[in-house]
C-alpha cells in the first residue's frame, strides 16, 4: 500500500499482531498512527495530528518548526 498510494514521509510496518514491543510501549490500538520525531529522534509528539490536519501546522508552530 505505501508503494500504490505513494506515501512520503518514514513509514513503519506494525508486526506481531500488535504485541510488538514499539506498539504496547506508545499505546498503538489503531493504525495509521502518526508520531512526531524531532531530528534527535526525541518524541515530540506520540499522537500527532493526520499530516492533512491543520492543526498539525498548529503543532509545528507551538513546538517552532518551521514548514
Amino acid at each position: 500500500m505505501v508503494v500504490e498510494k505513494e506515501l512520503t514521509g518514514t513509514q513503519l510496518i506494525a508486526d506481531n499482531n500488535f504485541l510488538s514491543d514499539f506498539l504496547q510501549v506508545y499505546g498503538v490500538k489503531s493504525i495509521p498512527r502518526f508520531i512526531l520525531i524531532d531530528p534527535e529522534g526525541k518524541i515530540v509528539e506520540s499522537k500527532a495530528p493526520n499530516p492533512s490536519d491543520p492543526k498539525l501546522i498548529e503543532l509545528f508552530d507551538s513546538i517552532k518548526i518551521f514548514h
